[in-house]
């Protein structure tokens, strides 16, 4: 169990780092105003995609406490 604690913990400190660089870009106004729309909508869809994976790993790690 400890490995996959480890794992998941490892796991989400990446998610959170990609969160953090998607988030800037998605911040940063002359990205906004230079990108194609295509490209921002692109960045936008992996910032939920990263949210919800994040939400589906604390979910994993509540479990994985109760056992």
């Amino acid at each position: 169990m400890g490995a996959e604690r480890a794992r998941l913990h490892k796991e989400q400190q990446r998610l959170e780092s990609d969160r953090g660089k998607t988030l800037g870009k998605l911040s940063q106004e002359s990205f906004r105003s230079r990108a194609p729309a295509e490209v921002v909508a692109k960045e936008e869809e992996r910032l939920r995609e990263i949210e919800a994976a994040l939400q589906q790993l604390e979910e994993q790690a509540a479990r994985l406490e109760l056992l």
